[in-house]
């Protein structure tokens, strides 16, 4: 799926940039993210609460150009 998506994001034109987040949590998506050169960017602290506890929200990005 993420091949895809940067597939379909190169084909495209006046892209510069494209953004995910993710769960602080979900370390296997994070590790997976980078190995496709995103970065991380931002962290929103406690932005959602999982099961009665607090979790930070990752955003990370990819410059395509």
């Amino acid at each position: 799926m993420i091949n895809y998506l940067l597939g379909w994001t190169e084909k495209q034109r006046g892209l510069e940039k494209i953004s995910l987040s993710t769960f602080s949590t979900n370390l296997p998506a994070i590790k997976l993210y980078r190995k496709f050169g995103f970065k991380i960017e931002g962290r929103s602290r406690r932005q959602y609460k999982i099961h009665g506890k607090y979790v930070d929200e990752i955003t990370m990005g990819k410059f395509l150009r």
